[in-house]
């Protein structure tokens, strides 16, 4: 099997040939990922056999034909459906360099504040709302829209959304739609409104449409935005407050608050507080503030109010200015105290 690969040729739609070069630079559950030959900017994902199913080439052939903003680098978008002895192989997408999950950004976030750092976040959340955008411009929706489907160029700053094979599609044929479900999701970023759904449907595979839509897709992308600019803490981690003793029960976990639309850095419940050594909401400049607060309380029971990925990036291209300008302090993030070293026995 591997002297085959080493000279395997997919066909690809277009009538292209691609060829892949051994070994795989990455492998999953789904399948493999190939560097191809003569096309450094390109990877080829090849799909095991198990999952070379007609819906998924039906889905991949339908993106094909759904333009997005000059079929921009901030999506690795599907550019050729390509096939295996005329059977469905798999597809070609952009090749991504140079990147990390956006939770990378996050863990490099938890050090103390400097100016340099914070602007740096904001544009890397500003780059995320364009990325966003050019789907929603599209009439596309990202479904599972977590940290792990999205990369960022530590030294750029420039954002690229992956993994967009499982995105929710919508392919216009007339008068009726064929949609292609996104099918799976992390819960933690996942809007109240499904978490509703699954309740009573448990699958998202199977629930009845509308599942993910353009507002499911804001609410994580408020999320992130939070995290980048709140040293990494997710708007729903709280912890207990341990100044008021009246805590018998556990402490909420973020699905539990998003479900229940309790958005601890603004609200108050008694014996519960934010975690230790997450910055003061109310540093943030109010502009800010209210948009998460559209978000995640008025966007708890009507998602039609969430801020859309033009407001935050306008709004947030405000704050850097604001920064670089000397209008705004930087957030104060909370320490730890330095801890006692020890001290050696005196001697007698």
């Amino acid at each position: 099997k591997t002297e085959r690969l080493l000279t395997m040729i997919f066909k690809g739609k277009s009538g292209a040939s691609y060829k892949i070069i051994e070994p795989a630079i990455g492998k999953g559950g789904e399948g493999s990922i190939y560097k191809i030959d003569g096309m450094p900017n390109f990877v080829l994902k090849v799909f095991s056999d198990s999952k070379r199913t007609e819906e998924i080439e039906r889905k991949l052939l339908a993106m094909l034909e759904i333009p997005l903003s000059n079929n921009t680098i901030e999506v690795a978008w599907p550019r050729d459906v390509v096939y295996e002895n005329e059977k469905f192989a798999g597809y070609v997408m952009p090749k991504i360099s140079n990147s990390k999950h956006l939770n990378m950004v996050y863990v490099s976030s938890r050090n103390k504040y400097d100016r340099n750092r914070t602007i740096k976040n904001i544009t890397v959340a500003q780059n995320l709302c364009v990325a966003i955008n050019s789907i929603h411009n599209a009439e596309q929706i990202c479904g599972d829209f977590n940290p792990t489907n999205i990369t960022v160029n530590l030294r750029t700053g420039i954002v690229t959304l992956v993994d967009t094979d499982s995105y929710h599609i919508t392919k216009r044929n007339g008068n009726q739609n064929l949609i292609y479900r996104c099918k799976v999701g992390i819960p933690e970023y996942l809007a109240p409104e499904i978490h509703e759904k699954m309740k009573k449907y448990k699958r998202l595979d199977t629930a009845p449409l509308p599942t993910f839509t353009r507002q499911t897709d804001l609410f994580a992308l408020a999320i992130h935005i939070f995290a980048l600019l709140m040293n990494g803490h997710h708007p729903f981690t709280c912890a207990v407050d341990l100044s008021q003793n009246c805590v018998s029960s556990p402490v909420p976990q973020p699905i539990e608050n998003i479900r229940n639309g309790f958005f601890p850095f603004y609200m108050n419940r008694r014996g519960f507080t934010i975690p230790k050594y997450a910055p003061d909401f109310n540093q943030l400049p109010e502009k800010i503030r209210k948009l998460f607060i559209r978000a995640f309380v008025g966007g708890h029971k009507n998602p039609q109010v969430r801020p859309d990925a033009v407001e935050w990036y306008n709004a947030l291209e405000w704050y850097k200015v604001s920064i670089k300008t000397n209008k705004l302090f930087v957030p104060v993030i909370p320490q730890p105290k330095p801890q006692p070293k020890p001290q050696p026995i005196p001697q007698p």
